[in-house]
C-alpha cells in the first residue's frame, strides 16, 4: 500500500502566548524566531515540502482563524508541544491536544502516537502533570544539559550556538517520526466541539 500524501502543514506545534505588558510589548518574539528556524530545517532535512509547518501565531482571534485552525489540527501528521511555564495553563493548547487525542484513538493501543514534546523552558522549571508524565518519555535529547536546564527559550537567549545544534537535532527527529505517523485524518467541526484537554485560560 503506497504511502499516504503528506498534507499542507504536516507539523503542528502548539504553544501557549504570552499576552504583552508594560515590560516586553512582544513577549512572544522567541517564539517566532524558534518558527522560523525549526521552518528552514525541516524544509531542508524532510521531503514535506514548502509549506512544512503550523503554528498558531495570532492568538487565535476570529471565526475564520478558527476555521483554518481547526483544518489544520484535522490534518497534521506530527504533534510538537512546546513545553513552557504555562502551557499546561492553556485552554487553547487543551484544545489542540484534545484533537490530537482524538485523532490518536483511532491508531489503536498498539500504535505510539506521533509526538515530539519540547521543552521551552528548563525541566526543573516546569511542573509537568503526571497524566503527561506517566505517558509521554523524552527522548535523548534531554540527555544535553544545557538544553535540559534552559530548554529552546534558555539556549536562544544565553548560548546560540547550542540553540541551533538542538534546532537542527529536532528538524531531524521529527523527520524520523514522521515516517512512521500514519495519523488518520479528523473532522474540523468535531474537533472543534471537543473539551479542553486542560488548561483554564486563553
Amino acid at each position: 500500500m503506497p504511502a499516504r500524501p503528506n498534507p499542507p502543514y504536516p507539523v503542528f506545534f502548539s504553544y501557549a502566548h504570552i499576552a504583552g505588558g508594560d515590560f516586553d510589548e512582544n513577549p512572544n518574539r522567541a517564539f517566532h524566531t524558534f518558527f522560523d528556524d525549526i521552518g528552514k530545517m525541516l524544509y531542508h532535512l524532510t521531503t514535506f515540502g514548502t509549506d512544512v509547518a503550523f503554528a498558531d501565531t495570532s492568538m487565535r482571534a476570529g471565526d475564520s482563524f478558527q476555521k483554518v485552525l481547526f483544518e489544520r489540527l484535522a490534518q497534521f501528521r506530527v504533534f510538537v508541544p512546546l513545553l513552557s511555564l504555562r502551557y499546561f495553563e492553556s485552554e487553547w493548547c487543551g484544545r489542540e491536544w484534545a484533537a490530537f487525542e482524538k485523532r490518536c484513538k483511532e491508531l489503536g493501543p498498539a500504535s505510539y502516537p506521533p509526538i515530539v514534546p519540547i521543552l521551552w523552558n528548563g525541566l526543573e522549571d516546569l511542573s509537568l502533570p503526571e497524566w503527561f508524565t506517566e505517558r509521554h518519555l523524552f527522548d535523548d535529547s534531554t540527555q544535553d544539559s544545557l538544553y535540559r536546564e534552559h530548554g529552546f527559550f534558555g539556549l536562544q537567549v544565553l548560548y546560540r550556538d547550542d540553540y541551533h545544534a538542538m534546532v537542527y537535532d529536532l528538524a531531524r527527529r521529527i523527520g524520523q517520526v514522521s515516517k512512521s505517523a500514519d495519523l488518520p485524518d479528523g473532522d474540523p467541526e468535531q474537533l472543534r466541539i471537543l473539551p479542553p484537554r486542560f488548561g483554564g485560560s486563553p
